[in-house]
């Protein structure tokens, strides 16, 4: 069976690669095929990132940017 994401294998066949693997789990283990969506997700960010020549933020998560940007309003 051809999978949903082979269309991505000519440019980013790493995002193919994980998608098809999320794919291939997703009736067998969904745990599995949650956490490879997360991994496609944070890729496909990194993808952007690149082609728009962003710099990749220095905090790694969520909770940390916000806690930052709280310590920032506080300096003001």
């Amino acid at each position: 069976m051809k999978s949903n994401f082979e269309f991505l294998n000519r440019h980013w066949p790493a995002l193919a690669q994980i998608g098809e693997t999320a794919e291939n789990c997703l009736y067998s283990d969904s745990h599995v095929c949650v956490f490879k969506i997360g991994l496609f997700a944070e890729r496909l960010v990194q993808e952007f990132l690149v082609l728009e020549h962003i710099a990749e933020s220095e905090t790694d998560n969520m909770h940390t940017w916000c806690y930052t940007k709280k310590v920032d309003k506080g300096k003001e």
